[in-house]
């Protein structure tokens, strides 16, 4: 997933082309705002994006300790902020 950026050293227009050639590649919907003051701004903003492109896009998998290998993770079970 790519996030366009908002400023001039993370160019809005150069998202799209970096996003696909990437397997699976997916340009966000959400943008930083120039509002942003904190680190905890910044991680809030894109935070539903994020999540959205996780349990659509991509089959999350978990390693059990002890077992053989990762097991599909079931969506139905998924709450934002319990991975």
């Amino acid at each position: 997933m790519v996030i366009p950026g908002a400023d001039t050293r993370h160019p809005a227009p150069l998202a799209a082309p970096a996003a696909r050639p990437l397997p699976r590649g997916h340009l966000a919907d959400v943008s930083p705002s120039a509002d942003l003051q904190t680190a905890a701004d910044l991680a809030h903003a894109p935070a539903p994006a994020i999540w959205n492109f996780l349990t659509t896009r991509l089959t999350l998998r978990m390693a059990i300790p002890g077992g053989s290998g990762a097991h599909d993770l079931p969506r139905a079970g998924l709450a934002m902020g319990n991975l």
